[in-house]
């Protein structure tokens, strides 16, 4: 008994194995894009979005971290996208009448091969979705009004953007 259930994990091993690395079994981590998409909502931890990338870290913010679900015209929980996204970075800053002057600092492209790192391993109460975890780099930002907005470009060339989001970034973070 013993052998015959070591040939069959042979055999499993023998025919899956090639079958995974050339991607006709699909995992996650492989499954296509949808190509229409209709929305884009992306959601902050309101108390804590930021992100110290140090070694060992200290509290001063260095980049954001958001969850991102794409929608299709079919489904209505999150799905993985074909396409581009583009995520936006600006500075907040206001004229006399408080209105905001919008000044970019940042951008980030990711293709459908480039946003696989960062794609949910399981599905949420929301379905599939994206975990950005973005470093600006030398931008000087702290205790400034930033606005960060998702967008994603179908295989189509259709454009759907999320809805803005401001933060005020701290000179320090509580939780980094």
């Amino acid at each position: 008994m013993m052998l015959k259930t070591r040939r069959s994990t042979m055999l499993l091993a023998v025919i899956a194995l090639p079958l995974i690395g050339t991607g006709c079994i699909s995992t996650p981590y492989r499954v296509a894009g949808h190509r229409n998409i209709t929305n884009v909502s992306t959601f902050y931890n309101t108390s804590s979005p930021w992100l110290n990338f140090d070694n060992p870290p200290d509290n001063v913010p260095q980049g954001l971290k958001f969850s991102v679900f794409l929608t299709a015209s079919e489904t209505e929980l999150g799905v993985f996208g074909d396409g581009v996204f583009t995520i936006d970075l600006f500075l907040i800053e206001r004229d006399e009448e408080n209105n905001p002057i919008r000044t970019p600092i940042t951008k980030w492209k990711y293709t459908t091969e480039q946003a696989m790192p960062f794609r949910s391993k399981r599905p949420t109460k929301y379905g599939w979705g994206y975990g950005f975890r973005l470093n600006w780099g030398d931008a000087d930002v702290l205790g400034k009004e930033i606005m960060t907005i998702v967008s994603f470009q179908r295989a189509s060339g259709a454009v759907v953007h999320g809805t803005p989001f401001y933060h005020k970034v701290p000179h320090r973070a509580g939780k980094v």
